[in-house]
Order: structure tokens, then sequence, then C-alpha cells
């Protein structure tokens, strides 16, 4: 009895008390209604630990603001607020408890929010940005412990006793969103390639699971106030530490303007498929397979998977081992009974049955490219003929005589399917998208079958015909190089075609004007090559190697700007190439090359600076080197530098084609250079200076005058010849 009264007491004490501070803490209306369910039992039996996080996005804690809980009428917690940026409280909850908050505002309420989270961690309830009075839910509880029960999944619980849905077979991500600060000017949104929105988020921190297909992305996001985000960023980051996306909106952004970015999850597929496909007469049968990445391919990573007459997959072939395909080529495999023309432009024949029919086929019979693991990359055909949405149902989803491509009725048939050259990459399994309605629309284009007396002229090759070749053809000016001479007598071009070995093209001066030709053939069309001039001779064993003329740096004959090689290049685009050029410059010149070599030693451009050739006139707009070459007659040009600021950060040089320096400074400047014969003469032309040469035609910056200097100091006279304000001596 006396337990009773005593819990009595206290449940009338504490009932007392929460009345007293109603109308203090509520306002005139007190407290919300809390209404109790009728079949209310006591908490001793609660089974479940709740997890409440109250944060405050700016870190400052609630500024004023606090919050009560109530667990079916009682008062669990009492004005608890957060003082940095969160706190945290578990809640000891039953199924069918109704919980209650009773939520006090204070000031900058757009930071504050809180939330619920059951014991899996999933969100229950919540509220905020600038939460409400209050809000009430029930609480719904199960002995299962939820998850994800598929064991492939990237987000696989063994501890999951009941499937919660939320396996994720692609690629198991986490979008963050903080780091910074006002973070309640933020707002974002991530939407997939169809534009449907896949999350999104305004004015909180967030870190949240999500799955992600394999494609592309774009994130969209603004700052409400314009001054950026503040050291906030959006990422998206899978589970093995790839970071898919790290974003941030920057202060060049004004208010409200939404700024947008695209990025790529998951790795795409090879770009490795079919490029020709024939069902010729009698056993005229191939597949051709093409390499569209830009390396070379070992095909003991695919498959070809085979079907027919509407069944399942029967088959998987395997290529020999060891088989490889470089970038842009093609692997064909053939009915080792197809003609003999066929069989010479074949990587690999195969027998009927032996060990499988995978170039046995007719045309109602499905051909995938797939990853070694299954992954199709690229079909023919589909096992769902009927289009039911069931595969592989045998006569059901057979086409018949074959199946339908660019309007053709069962092309697939006694026909030859060559890839439109426009196409990168696989369909995916998506045969449709491949196979088209119309000519324009299908990435194919039905052409004739081979037969004992026809092969078709594109088998054995994809976009570049290799029969069809051109040629480089080479004019390299030496003049002024002091190359070739009797230590290095022979000039070559050597690169990348050959694996850089020595002696790539001899190159002659046939008409002993100083410009050496010669020409690189046989190349296909969009080749690339990358090359050097060099000379050789006994003193480097003959090698080819003994001087390298390479391309000025980062220049605009550099072809690879950047790589820090400073090759020479081209690329083969349907005609034959012409280059012309002084060896070790970018352009040929019948005077006098001059290569200007500018740096700025802070890295911010010449800030206004100006050095002058003549009538030439350079700069650095911008970083902290420039290059220029000029093609300049024999005589004289006035050289000056200077005009800007930062004088001190700036130099140059000057080069001729045989490496010697012309001339060198910074700012300011003023000089002259002579370039090869000229009758000019040098010297001051100023009929008042000291130094005057009335002999000369070229003023060259020399005149110095009375007073320059201590040694030539101005007799001083009182009166006659004050001090004009420049430096000068006087005695």
């Amino acid at each position: 009895m006396r337990k009773a009264i005593a819990f009595l007491t206290v449940f009338v004490m504490s009932i007392s008390l929460f009345a007293q501070t109603d109308v203090a803490k509520y306002g005139d209306k007190g407290a919300p209604e809390v209404r109790i369910p009728q079949t209310w039992h006591s908490n001793n039996n609660r089974t479940e630990d709740f997890l409440l996080v109250l944060t405050d996005s700016y870190g400052d804690g609630w500024d004023g603001a606090y919050m009560d809980v109530l667990v079916n009428g009682t008062l669990i917690y009492d004005d608890i607020t957060v003082a940095a940026s969160t706190e945290e409280f578990t809640l000891a909850v039953d199924d069918g408890d109704i919980v209650q908050t009773v939520y006090t505002s204070g000031n900058y309420e757009g930071e504050h929010s809180y939330a619920f989270y059951d014991h899996n961690g999933t969100l229950v309830a919540s509220d905020g940005p600038s939460p409400g009075a209050g809000i009430e839910f029930t609480v719904s509880l199960s002995a299962d412990i939820l998850g994800c029960m598929t064991a492939a999944a990237c987000n696989y619980s063994a501890d999951a006793t009941a499937d919660d849905g939320s396996c994720c077979l692609t690629n198991c991500t986490t979008i963050a969103m903080g780091g910074g600060s006002y973070i309640s000017e933020t707002s974002w949104e991530i939407a997939d390639a169809a534009g449907n929105i896949i999350a999104s988020g305004a004015g909180t921190e967030s870190s949240e699971f999500s799955c992600f297909d394999d494609g592309d992305y774009t994130v969209s996001g603004a700052d409400s106030w314009g001054d950026g985000w503040n050291g906030n960023f959006l990422t998206v980051t899978d589970d093995d530490g790839t970071v898919w996306l790290s974003f941030e909106v920057t202060s060049a952004a004004g208010a409200g303007e939404v700024v947008t970015a695209t990025f790529t999850v998951g790795v795409p597929p090879p770009a490795v498929f079919f490029s020709e496909y024939a069902e010729g007469s009698s056993n005229n049968k191939y597949l051709e397979v093409y390499n569209g990445t830009d390396a070379t391919i070992s095909l003991d990573d695919f498959v070809i998977l085979g079907n027919y007459n509407g069944n399942p997959w029967s088959e998987t072939f395997t290529f020999v081992a060891g088989a490889t395909v470089e970038s842009g080529g093609v692997y064909v495999i053939a009915n080792s009974s197809a003609s003999d023309a066929i069989q010479a432009l074949a990587d690999e024949l195969l027998a009927y049955g032996d060990p499988w029919y995978t170039a046995a086929f007719n045309g109602d019979d499905v051909r995938a490219l797939a990853t070694a693991d299954g992954t199709i990359l690229d079909i023919i055909g589909t096992l769902d003929g009927d289009g039911d949405g069931t595969s592989g149902e045998g006569s059901e989803d057979d086409p018949g005589g074959g199946f339908d491509v660019a309007g053709v009725s069962e092309a697939t048939k006694d026909n030859t399917l060559r890839r439109k050259d426009g196409v990168v990459e696989g369909n995916g399994g998506d045969w449709a998208a491949s196979a088209g309605t119309t000519a324009d629309d299908s990435e194919y284009i039905v052409e004739e079958r081979p037969t004992a007396d026809y092969t078709p002229a594109t088998l054995g090759w994809h976009i570049t015909d290799p029969s069809v070749t051109y040629s480089a053809n080479f004019a390299i000016d030496m003049n002024g190089t002091g190359y070739p001479n009797d230590t290095y007598p022979s000039v070559v071009i050597n690169g990348s075609w050959n694996g850089w070995g020595g002696w790539g093209v001899t190159l002659l001066d046939e008409d002993a004007d100083g410009i050496y030709t010669g020409t690189l053939s046989d190349l296909v069309d969009a080749t690339m090559v990358e090359y050097v001039v060099a000379v050789t001779g006994e003193t480097d064993g003959w090698s080819g190697w003994g001087v390298i003329f390479n391309a000025p740096l980062d220049s605009d004959c550099d072809y690879v700007p950047g790589d820090g090689n400073g090759n020479y290049g081209f690329t083969i685009m349907g005609a034959d190439v012409e280059l012309a050029h002084i060896a070790g410059s970018c352009i040929s010149c019948d005077a006098n090359l001059v290569s200007v070599h500018m740096v700025d030693a802070y890295g911010d451009g010449w800030n206004g600076n100006v050095l002058t050739i003549g009538t030439d006139s350079l700069t650095i707009e911008s970083g902290a080197s420039a290059f220029a070459e000029l093609c300049l007659d024999d005589g004289s040009f006035v050289v000056t530098c200077g005009g800007g600021s930062w004088a001190s950060e700036v130099s140059w040089v000057m080069i001729n084609a045989a490496g010697d320096t012309l001339l060198a400074g910074g700012a300011p400047y003023a000089g002259v250079l002579q370039l090869g014969e000229t009758t000019d003469v040098l010297g001051c032309m100023d009929a008042d200076a000291l130094n005057y040469n009335e002999n000369a035609t070229v003023d060259d910056g020399s005149c110095y005058y009375a007073g320059d200097s201590c040694s030539i100091a101005l007799a001083a006279v009182v009166g006659a010849n004050d001090a004009s304000g420049a430096e000068q001596w006087f005695n």
C-alpha cells in the first residue's frame, strides 16, 4: 500500500508541477492537447530505444529555443536544447506508444531541426528547419531486424531478419552535405539522365545512404545570400572511398542563381562491341568485335553468349587464351567452313559444334558480347522475341526467320549488318535501341550477304580502312641551326609510329638550299604521330639520336602541351600532311629566326610591361611564361621593355636558330638588336649629347650629357643654370 501511495504522490506532484508551468511556457493557450490511448499500459516493458538528435546548422546552439518530449502523455525530457551543433537523447519506447514534442522557438529558427531514429537508424519523424509548435507520432516496432538480405548487394546485412527492400546491386554511396558555415543559405538537388530528382536538400547538414545506378547525373545548387556555400560541399562517395562528386557553389554565383554540374557514377562499360555481323550463304558467317577503347584489350576478359530458336542462353564462348585487340582494331570469329576469303581475314575459326555453335548461327539466333562475369555489353537479337517481358520461352520468343533491323524485315537473315561509324559503345543488351526502325535511327547498315564469290570489303576493319593510306611530307629548314656538319652529317625524323626507334625517316637536301625533305608513307586515316628532328653521325655511333631538335615547350607546335616532352605532331585526317618548319621552331623563315622566351618571376603576367622589337610588341598577359617567334630581315631593330608595374619580375631572352643568345634583359630596357648583314651604324644621334656620332644611322640609346655623372659635372653658375629637378651633377 505504501508503494502504491508513493507512486500516486509522485504522479500527482509531477502533474501539478507540469500544470504550474503551462501558461508561462506555452502562452495563454497552454500546452498542446495530450491524447492518451484508451488501452494504455505502463512503460515498464518498453522494448526499444529511439535516438533523438537535435541540430543547429550554424553550430552556435538553439538561440533560446527549447523542447519537451512526452511519451503517452508523460514528460520524458524537459526544456532540452542544443549548446553547439548537435545533442543526442535516447528514448525508451514500446510498440503503440504516442510520442509528442512541444517546441518553443527562439531566434534564427532556420538553423534549428530535430529528428527521431529507430534502432536501425531509420528516420521515424522530424521537424525543421524552423520547427513548428510540435509533432506527434505513434511508435510501430517489429521484432525483425530490417536490412538487405541479398548477399550480392553492396549493402548486404548479415544480421537482417526481414528484407526492407533497400538492397543495392549497383553503387552503395553516401550523399553528404556540410563542412562549412551558413548552411541555412544552401539548397541542392541531384537528377538522373532522365531528369528524375533522386536526392535533394536545403538548409541542413546531412549524410544519407543512397543507391546509385551507373550513369550520368546532374547536380544543381544555389546560395540564397549570394556569397557561395562558405566552405560547405555536397559529396557523393562510394563505399570503397571513390568520390564521384565534390560540388560547391562559389561566390561567383548571385543570390539564388542555380549552378549546375554533371558527374558520372560507376565505371562505364568498355567500348567493345560488335562492329559487323554476317549471316551469309551456306557457312559464310562471322562476327567482328571492335575495340573502341584507347588501349589494347585482352579477350580473356570477354565472352560471347549464344542461344537458339527463342530459348535461353545455351552456350558461353571463350576466346583463345591470350588473344588481344589493339585500340581501334577488330577481332573476327568465323565459321571454319566459310569461304577462303573470309577465313583469310579471320582471327579465330570455329568448327560446327566444337565446342559451341557460336559461328554456326541462323537469323533467329541471338549472340551477345559480355564481360567474363556475364555483364552484357552488346547484343544482336533479343531473348524476348514476343516482348511479353519473359525471356527464352522457346517458340514464343523465336522471331521466325530473323530480327528486323533498320526497317528491313528479318534483316539478321541473309544479310551483313555493319555498325555505323558514329556508334561508340555497345547497346548494353538493348537490342531495340540498336536495331531501330528506319535506316536513320538504326545503329546498323544492312548490306549484301557474303557468298562463296563475294566478301564484304569492310570485313577485318572498322571505321579506318587499312587499304587507304596517306603520307606525311617533311620539309625541315636547317639553315642557321649549325647542323648538319662534319660531326653530325645526317638529318632524320624520329617518332612514335615505330616506337621511337632511330633513323625513322632520313631527310635529304638535294638542291642544297638548307631545307631537308623526306616522306613517311603508309599512314592510315586517324593515325596520330609525334616526332622530333635529329642529326646523327659518327660521334653518336650513327644511332639516329645525336643532337635533337624539339618543338619549343608548350608552344603552338608542341603537340601535347604540358607533358614536358616538346614533341612535334600531327593526325592524319583523310589527306596527306605537309610539315614545313625550322628545326627546333614552329615556323618557316627565309630570313632570321628570333625565338623570344619571356618569364614573369611572380607568375601573374607582365602587369602592363611590353617588350618591343622594331614594330613587334610582345607581353605576358597572365601566367609565368610566354613564347614567341619572329622572322626578321637583316638589319637593326630598336628594343625596349617597360611601361608597366612590377618591372623587377620581368625577364626575357632572344635566341637564334642555332640556339645562340642574341639579347637578354628585363625592364626597363633600351637597346638595339642587329641581325645579318647591315650597313647600319649604331651610336648616339642626339647632337646635344656629349657623345654625339654624326655617322650613326641607328640610335643605340648610348647618349649621355653634361651633369649625368661626377666626371662630366656641370659648372655651377649662380642664377644661370639652376637644377632642373632631374639627377644632375654640379661642381
